[in-house]
């Protein structure tokens, strides 16, 4: 495989001969795998299966990496261990959002997963600040394949893919599995410090043999692929920022909800004055809410949310449409308009429409 783009149409083409009622979506990605309700079902009270193809994967070499990346990103990952991983921020000066990553140590390299779709940004971003280090980077998108385990069931299936070795797994660790002769390295991570999930990382070779075991494999398990579309309902519904709608060079990780993945212990980082002080002294302006519709009618990204008196006070950056048609949505509010007082609007077609803030898990 040459491109990052082949590993997706590979994972694309795997897809649609298990699943030939699969809907595809964008970006080589598919819409849906069987319907919206039993995904949905599955991310909650099953076993999710999500592909997290087409992300930026770097793999970072030299005995300055650790170092290095402590001192360009958010979080204190200078003493990481071999075999464990930490989730860190990559800011601009004005403390505004490049990238959200994970960092893994394997041995003797490291990957750097990256959430933006263009991975160039953030490659770009970090050869920007190598000046004599001692690092090699290289783009190893195409290199691995990797998948996110979401649900109420998936300790359980986890455990019969590899065993009661997946009790050694915290938040911070990688174990080594072997499943079905393919090697898999397996980590938990949370999603807003408060969801769980199994990240599983593959090598891109094993790629079709490892989507057909999980597949052949799922037993009494309610377990179902994951695509775009109920995915992207399951985050909203619970405050989860993604690239580009919220992670982006307009936000900073006090207003998306990202302030937990910041180290306030450690040194310098770019942009640590100004996250900082707005710690300090109370300055965040905005926050991440999640916003209910008065209207059925899809609405196009991103739109500006106004008061009554039409002053600008936000913008939504993320919706879906629910089985019962309602839309919902992400968006970044001020914070002085989020009282449920204040009747807050969009415009759709120059018609007024209105809309309800809510607090996280949004309620349905």
């Amino acid at each position: 495989m040459n491109s990052a783009t082949d590993i997706t149409h590979v994972l694309k083409n795997t897809f649609l001969s298990i699943f030939p009622e699969a809907i595809p979506g964008s970006n080589g990605n598919i819409k849906l795998f069987s319907s919206f309700e039993e995904e949905y079902r599955a991310l909650n009270k099953g076993v999710g299966v999500r592909s997290f193809a087409g992300k930026g994967i770097l793999k970072l070499i030299g005995n300055e990496v650790l170092d290095f990346l402590h001192r360009i990103s958010t979080n204190d990952v200078k003493n990481l261990g071999v075999y464990k991983l930490q989730r860190t921020l990559f800011t601009n000066e004005k403390g505004r959002l490049i990238d959200r990553s994970i960092l893994m140590r394997i041995a003797d390299y490291n990957l750097l997963i990256g959430e933006s779709d263009d991975r160039s940004k953030l490659i770009s971003w970090i050869e920007k600040y190598i000046i004599m280090e001692d690092i090699i980077v290289e783009d190893a998108s195409n290199d691995y394949s990797l998948f996110e385990i979401y649900g109420a069931q998936s300790h359980s299936f986890m455990t019969m893919l590899c065993g009661e070795k997946i009790d050694e797994l915290n938040s911070g660790n990688i174990i080594l599995g072997d499943t079905d002769s393919i090697k898999t390295y397996i980590a938990k991570v949370k999603e807003n410090d408060a969801i769980d999930k199994f990240l599983i990382m593959v090598n891109s070779a094993d790629t079709i043999s490892f989507v057909k075991y999980l597949y052949e494999n799922r037993s009494a398990f309610d377990l179902k692929f994951i695509g775009d579309r109920s995915f992207n309902y399951f985050r909203i519904i619970n405050g989860i920022p993604t690239a580009p709608n919220e992670i982006n060079a307009k936000y900073n990780p006090h207003e998306i909800n990202l302030i937990h993945e910041v180290s306030f212990k450690k040194g310098c980082y770019i942009g640590q004055e100004v996250i900082a002080r707005l710690d300090t002294y109370d300055k965040v302006q905005k926050e991440l809410k999640g916003v209910l519709f008065e209207t059925e009618k899809m609405i196009e990204l991103p739109t500006t949310i106004f008061s009554i008196d039409g002053t600008e006070v936000g913008e939504v950056t993320s919706i879906e449409q629910g089985l019962d048609k309602k839309i919902i949505g992400l968006a970044l509010v001020r914070k002085k308009y989020m009282d449920p007082s204040n009747d807050l609007f969009i415009k759709i077609n120059d018609e007024k429409v209105g809309i309800i803030l809510s607090d996280f898990p949004v309620e349905e």
